[in-house]
């Protein structure tokens, strides 16, 4: 009867060692030690650096109440983004809305700087590219970081369509109709709430108004939301602040205000009284 081989203690390998056995030169195990522990260094590193910037895009469009109320297809329940809106984001976006249907005299800019801090937000950059040449939004592009907040204002002049009426916001999901409703004492979070302008400014230029206010009152669920700010000077149109939540990834927005003449029959009212035509 034959014998087993003996196994083998040791390999035949070069000095670098094998797939089987340890490479036992001088400082070898130390070196097998240290790789390993080099490369979770760099791992912990890499994610603990800050994310990089993150396009996005917001487009806003103007229109009077009742070109607004023409794309309405539907019931709008609450007024708290029930009804979608698919029909005049599609106009909006093929340039099928008539040029006599928006409002051009009101213009998206960022937040000024010194108020953003009322918002919790970053102080917004980017340059806003007119709705002209056959388009009909107001586009602006910039680069932000995700988790990031930014604020961008809409403030019309001396106007004859100085009442918001309706809005229109699409974040992570499709353009859905809101009412900015009159935030009451207890307020149950929407997308689209309005206070009075004063209200906002004064808190907005202590920097509390997120945190003491807004954050109990704006639900920011699809990444935006927009606040009325409603003018007490009836000649003067409502601001709308627009606050945008960044994403981890690239998001176009978008935002419609419906606008018509402030209701009120105030005689300062350049127009005279708020009625609708």
């Amino acid at each position: 009867m034959g014998m087993s081989p003996m196994p083998r203690l040791f390999s035949d390998s070069p000095p670098g060692g094998s797939d089987w056995l340890p490479d036992l030169r001088p400082g070898a195990i130390v070196e097998c030690m240290v790789r390993p522990a080099l490369g979770l260094l760099l791992l912990l590193l890499s994610s603990a650096s800050p994310s990089a910037a993150v396009e996005y895009r917001l487009r806003v469009s103007n229109l009077f109440d009742t070109s607004f109320a023409h794309y309405l297809d539907g019931k709008i329940g609450r007024g708290e983004g029930e009804l979608a809106l698919d029909r005049l984001e599609r106009s909006l976006d093929g340039g099928l809305v008539p040029k006599g249907a928006l409002l051009y005299d009101r213009i998206l800019r960022p937040m000024p700087a010194e108020w953003a801090q009322g918002f919790k937000a970053i102080p917004a950059r980017g340059e806003v590219t007119a709705a002209e040449n056959g388009r009909r939004w107001e586009e602006v592009v910039w680069d932000g970081k995700p988790g990031e907040r930014s604020v961008w204002l809409i403030a019309p002049p001396q106007s004859r369509d100085q009442e918001v009426i309706h809005l229109a916001l699409k974040g992570k999901g499709s353009l859905r109709y809101h009412i900015p409703y009159t935030v009451s004492f207890s307020p149950r979070p929407a997308a689209a709430v309005s206070y009075p302008l004063h209200f906002l400014r004064f808190y907005g230029e202590k920097g509390n108004l997120w945190e003491r206010y807004l954050s109990r009152s704006t639900a920011l669920l699809e990444g935006i939301a927009a606040v009325v700010g409603v003018n007490e000077n009836p000649s003067f149109g409502d601001w709308v602040y627009i606050v945008v939540e960044h994403p981890p990834g690239p998001t176009t927005f978008k935002a419609v205000v419906g606008w018509d003449r402030r209701r009120s029959a105030d005689r300062s009212n350049l127009e005279g009284p708020g009625e609708r035509d």
